[in-house]
């Protein structure tokens, strides 16, 4: 009988940032760095979690037997950990999940972090990404082009012998 597998892709996907964050020292420049998973399942949810905290929900009994709910993150994403703001000189995140030539029509996920020493310039990077609001409260979808569209690719990709 096959044995329950616990995914937990986000840990994976924090150690890779948190290891190369400061590889390089003090940069003059935006510092992106891009982390191949391998990973049968990796989701936004996944990557929320590596950068800022793994979501939690609480829920708390009353003195009159109500029931009180409230969620958060814990402090120990690669962007946010224990005492706030953490790896600033990273600017952003580039997330793929199993790329390889036969899945290069998958657009990687650009993910800004809020907290960056040097930001990286939104208008850079022409696929889909994920930028920080105006007031750094949470994170909006900023479409792009379609990388098979940028690549020139034909479809379906890969191509039917």
């Amino acid at each position: 009988m096959p044995e329950v597998e616990i995914l937990e892709s986000h840990k994976a996907i924090r150690a890779a940032v948190c290891n190369k964050a400061t590889r390089y020292g003090p940069l003059d420049l935006p510092y992106v760095i891009a982390v191949n998973v391998i990973a049968e399942h990796v989701d936004t949810s996944d990557i929320m979690n590596a950068l800022f905290g793994k979501e939690y929900v609480e829920i708390r009994r009353n003195a009159d037997g109500s029931l009180d709910q409230s969620c958060g993150r814990k402090r120990d994403g690669a962007w946010f950990g224990p005492t706030g703001p953490r790896n600033t000189r990273v600017s952003a995140a580039l997330i793929a999940n199993n790329l390889a030539e036969w899945t290069i029509h998958q657009s990687p996920v650009l993910i800004h972090n809020p907290f960056a020493a040097k930001p990286l310039p939104i208008k850079l990077w022409p696929l889909p990404q994920l930028v920080p609001d105006e007031r750094r409260e949470r994170l909006v979808d900023r479409s792009g082009v379609d990388v098979a569209d940028l690549l020139d690719l034909p479809r379906p990709w890969p191509p039917v012998d």
